[in-house]
């Protein structure tokens, strides 16, 4: 399987995010990861282990839209969640490096990680404002009133003024300025007409944790650990939306919208660890984690809409800069499986889930705000819906 220019250049251009890892991936490939087990040598020897690789990871994300579903009051009453932002794979590369030792009579450890994750996915689709209510309408109109000697406007402009009397009937658009300001002489979306919307979308989640921790005491075969840490993440969705009124040719009544959401998460863990030998040569492990961040997020967002049908044709552009800081929690847990094939290397294979509290979306207008001619509305605005991420890796691990 060969990969294009473009695939390797956009590869390489996150590889510059997370430096450190990867001469140790290219000489690992992407598809192995080193982590090194507990050693079962003597405690009282100081011990170095790394961890490098990959595997894939699936990343839920709330949606976020600027495509609204009104009523004929010209009223916003739903949002097209149009983008399906659940359950993309992207492939995932970390590096662990730690050393295990003696300290004050303590068996202590302190490690040192990171991860990074990313996606970029296409999506296309289609809303129109027909269906059975304004079928209805227009029936109603033809039959209950004498349309004959009305030309197909004027037919056109009466079944409207009768839809307008219908608050149940729904229409599709995208909001006119995502700064909230007014469009002149024009209602703030595309009323009325079926629109045609393509998305290119590009997700980046990487971090890291630097932790210390100390095995508890006790005899048996079974080790359990406790650790804390400060830790940092950092979540990067860019996106690039084009729609255009589908019943015109694509030039005539268009939005374009570029949008960059960045969210900083600055905080710390606390885990605990247990690992427990079983068969010959085999080892299970659990690694769970809670944290707490502070949560700095910023959006920037670049909007133009042209209305060529309108008289004149207008062009309106609009931008969007705003920040806002939160509280936002999290909770991991990593499991795996492995075998020692010799002295110092280590086969395994594991799975995880992440949780996130809190993961940045846009929201545009509230429902039931006037998007009507001349009205201004609330701007574009940063708010939060939960996140989930789960992930598979095939490990190669050794120890020093």
């Amino acid at each position: 399987m060969t990969m294009s220019r473009a695939t390797v250049k956009g590869v390489l251009q996150r590889l510059r995010v997370f430096p450190i890892a990867f001469p140790i991936l290219f000489f690992l490939g992407i598809s192995f990861e080193a982590n090194a087990s507990f050693s079962t040598d003597s405690a009282e020897k100081k011990k170095v282990y790394a961890r490098a690789g990959g595997g894939v990871f699936f990343l839920d994300l709330p949606e976020s839209s600027p495509f609204v579903e009104t009523n004929s009051r010209e009223e916003a009453v739903d949002f097209l969640d149009h983008y399906d932002a659940s359950l993309r794979a992207g492939p995932l590369t970390s590096l662990m490096v730690g050393s295990e030792y003696r300290a004050f009579g303590w068996r202590l450890f302190t490690e040192a990680s990171g991860f990074l994750t990313f996606y970029e996915s296409r999506h296309g689709n289609a809303y129109d404002r027909k269906g059975a209510a304004w079928d209805a309408v227009r029936r109603n109109t033809i039959e209950n009133r004498d349309t004959e000697s009305l030309t197909p406007e004027e037919l056109a402009d009466l079944v409207l003024d009768e839809v307008r009397a219908r608050p149940d009937i729904r229409f599709v658009g995208w909001i006119g300025a995502i700064d909230g300001t007014a469009l002149p002489a024009t209602p703030n979306f595309a009323w009325g007409d079926p629109i045609r919307i393509s998305t290119e979308r590009d997700v980046d989640f990487f971090g890291a944790d630097l932790v210390a921790g100390t095995f508890l005491g006790g005899q048996g075969p079974v080790e359990t650990a406790l650790f804390l840490g400060p830790s940092w993440k950092r979540l990067r969705q860019e996106s690039a939306v084009f729609a255009y009124e589908a019943n015109r040719a694509p030039t005539v009544n268009t939005m374009t919208l570029r949008e960059d959401l960045d969210a900083s998460y600055y905080g710390g863990v606390v885990g605990v660890r247990v690992a427990a030998p079983f068969a010959t040569r085999w080892r299970f492990q659990a690694d769970g984690r809670v944290g707490a961040y502070a949560l700095d997020a910023a959006y920037t967002g670049r909007q133009r809409t042209r209305l060529g049908s309108a008289d004149p044709p207008r062009l309106t552009l609009s931008r969007v800069d705003v920040g806002d800081t939160t509280a936002a929690a999290r909770l991991g847990l990593q499991t795996s499986v492995s075998v020692r094939v010799w002295k110092r290397v280590v086969i395994e294979a594991g799975g995880g889930v992440e949780y996130l509290t809190h993961a940045p979306k846009v929201r545009y207008v509230g429902r039931g705000e006037p998007l009507g001619n001349g009205t201004t509305h609330s701007p574009a605005r940063i708010a939060y819906a939960d996140a989930f991420g789960f992930s598979g890796r095939l490990s190669v691990g050794m120890h020093f």
